[in-house]
């Protein structure tokens, strides 16, 4: 008998039977193995806005790179000699002990509040210097048995917020909403990529429509965003539902209920500003389905699987894509009127099974990759018929 067999005897034979769970461990494995004298971390953590504390927010260090020190990239978090957070009191305190000498940036973040890595975007966008953007956020030193003290505020980002319904009225619930910053995000820097998010604040950009269609986007920093609708179309048992939006199930409507950024009118945000005014109409009913046949030239070569995918010509994020069935068919729903790129790619007279592969022995005739423009219009558009051309004219 183990040891472990010997417990649980021992347990029953005393007349009590407990589940005995082995003790968890938690090891980073980006921890390094520290040695020599560690040191404590205390500090609080406030709300810009009100002067209150923020109450349970996770808060985390993070090693100040060395210039010229070698590192394996495992120095990061400080708590324990390695990865990981604390969360503050009521009182908006925290105390992290275990901490290895060196410098750290304390970061934390609350919903509704900027994290450092968000407010280190903006500035960066808004073409300031690492140094400049760092030099805001605060270092704390920590030496061998010594306590050092931290106090870190947070400022309160803006809001977008409305309701989203269906054109017939009804709340349109579960859609995932997004704010999506007009203007490119420029690449962090490598010397502002230790500034890491943290677990449970700051970026709301997304959210999910509640029971009344109402939504709200959290933790903006400064700048004009495109409110963006994302429904999902996809069936949980498979069966091959239609493909949109480059291969995912998803429809994209932007506010105030148009299917391209060009016609959506920007929101503008400032850090602290509260925009409850956002209201989106999601006709489905403007949509359409566009659906034909593809075809061999060879009457003994029926197309049975492949894909046939169309573009916007103006807005390449435009785009929809469904799959040929075994009698060369296909069909894209959901489609907004405009002018498209349609393609044909990877036809084969094999037909896909349910698990997605072509079934079949040998090699089946492959045809080239043809594009074509289509007009889709205000009424579902039918009858386009492809014929293609062999990528191997010998096959057989």
């Amino acid at each position: 008998m183990n040891f472990g067999r010997m417990v649980l005897a021992g347990l029953v034979l005393s007349g009590v039977v407990v589940a005995q769970e082995p003790p968890q461990v938690m090891v980073s494995p980006r921890a390094p193995v520290q040695s020599g004298p560690m040191g404590t971390v205390t500090g609080r953590v406030m709300l810009g806005d009100t002067q209150r504390p923020a109450r349970f927010v996770q808060v985390m260090l993070e090693k100040v790179p060395v210039e010229g020190a070698a590192t394996d990239g495992r120095d990061f978090g400080g708590f324990g000699g390695g990865g990981g957070a604390v969360k503050t009191g009521a009182d908006g305190s925290f105390t992290a002990t275990r901490i290895a000498p060196g410098d750290y940036y304390v970061l934390a973040a609350a919903p509704g509040y900027m994290s450092a890595r968000a407010e280190a975007q903006a500035l960066t966008n808004a073409g300031a210097q690492p140094a400049d953007v760092l030099a805001r956020v605060p270092v704390v030193h920590v030496s061998g048995d010594s306590s050092s003290s931290v106090t870190l505020t947070l400022n309160r980002g803006g809001t977008i917020s409305g309701r989203v319904q269906w054109e017939d009225g009804s709340p349109a619930t579960g859609v995932v909403m997004n704010a999506v910053a007009v203007a490119k995000a420029v690449a962090l820097p490598a010397a502002l990529q230790v500034l890491r998010g943290v677990n449970g604040g700051g970026g709301g950009l997304t959210s999910v429509t509640d029971d009344r269609g109402a939504f709200r986007l959290l933790g903006l920093a400064s700048g004009d965003y495109y409110v963006q609708a994302t429904i999902d179309t996809r069936s949980m048992f498979g069966g091959g539902g239609p493909q949109m939006r480059g291969g995912g199930s998803q429809i994209l409507i932007y506010s105030p209920g148009v299917y391209r950024k060009a016609d959506s009118k920007p929101v503008t945000v400032r850090v602290g500003d509260e925009r409850d005014d956002i209201r989106m109409v999601l006709d489905l009913s403007a949509l359409h389905t566009v659906s034909g046949h593809v075809s061999s030239p060879n009457p003994g070569q029926a197309i049975a699987s492949g894909t046939v995918q169309i573009v916007d010509t103006t807005d390449s994020t435009v785009s929809a894509a469904g799959q040929i069935g075994v009698n060369g068919d296909f069909a894209i729903p959901f489609v907004s009127a405009g002018n498209y790129t349609l393609t044909v790619s990877q036809a084969s007279t094999q037909a896909v099974s349910q698990q997605g592969f072509r079934g079949g022995r040998g090699q089946a005739p492959m045809f080239q990759q043809l594009q074509m423009a289509l007009a889709v219009t205000d009424t579902d558009l039918s009858g386009v018929n492809v014929s293609l051309t062999a990528a191997n004219t010998g096959s057989q």
